[in-house]
């Protein structure tokens, strides 16, 4: 179980997990550099129904730096983006999380976000995919393939 500080709280990993999987698919949305008014952090995904999560993901390349403008430093954004969101969609404190995802795993300058290497992000699709019941070998395999480009692209074994 891994855990992150946010705002003095704790959130737990397991909890976004937990809402992904009791979320029927209709009801997640994966939104691309959504638009606040503090940024555009690059991946936000809305779990929208009885379970509602929040997971903002921000994406760097080998060697990205966060930016910092007259807004403060980016992942420091990211943070007050997901407590913004948070409040006003009522979503449980548990059930949010902010994930700075790098090839290596480095930490944000923010601690709140919880750092991933691409590494680590693919093996754990890799391990959901394995024990998930799909109706689809096809989407399955193609996931699998994909997640394996994936880690071969940035750096893994």
């Amino acid at each position: 179980m891994k855990k992150a500080k946010g705002a003095g709280l704790d959130t737990n990993v397991d909890s976004i997990i937990r809402a992904l999987n009791t979320t029927a698919p209709q009801h997640i949305r994966v939104e691309r550099n959504y638009y606040h008014r503090d940024g555009r952090p690059d991946i936000t995904i809305f779990g929208n129904d009885a379970t509602k999560f929040i997971v903002i993901v921000e994406n760097k390349a080998p060697g990205g730096l966060e930016t910092n403008t007259s807004k403060g430093i980016q992942t420091s954004r990211y943070n007050r983006i997901l407590e913004q969101l948070r409040e006003v969609r009522g979503v449980d404190k548990r059930c949010a999380l902010a994930i700075f995802l790098t090839p290596e795993g480095k930490k944000a300058s923010d601690q709140s976000l919880v750092p991933l290497s691409s590494h680590e992000l693919a093996v754990s699709m890799l391990r959901a995919i394995d024990t998930t019941q799909t109706s689809s070998l096809e989407i399955q395999y193609l996931a699998r393939a994909f997640l394996i480009t994936f880690d071969w692209l940035n750096g893994g074994t």
